[in-house]
């Protein structure tokens, strides 16, 4: 039993120093109340897709579409609109 409770404690204290390694490397961000609820408005109610980004994902499935042929090997993604 209290390997078990010590083998617990042991996880426990890893998942915090891999909790606090994350935490040092991410940036932070800040949001008020209001921007916190429009930010998880607009996660769970995407806004439809306008005419540049449905242009980008063209381009991008275009760029993939060659890049799987193996026709142009090591060319990279051009994201300017």
């Amino acid at each position: 039993m209290r390997a078990k409770v010590a083998g617990r404690q042991a996880g426990a204290a890893v998942a915090r120093s891999s909790v606090r390694s994350v935490l040092k490397r991410v940036p932070t961000l800040r949001l008020s109340r209001r921007d916190c609820e429009r930010l998880l408005d607009l996660l769970d109610n995407p806004p439809k897709p306008n005419a540049r980004l449905k242009a980008a994902m063209k381009r991008y499935q275009k760029a993939r579409r060659v890049d799987a042929q193996g026709s142009q090997v090591g060319r990279s993604f051009d994201w300017r609109p």
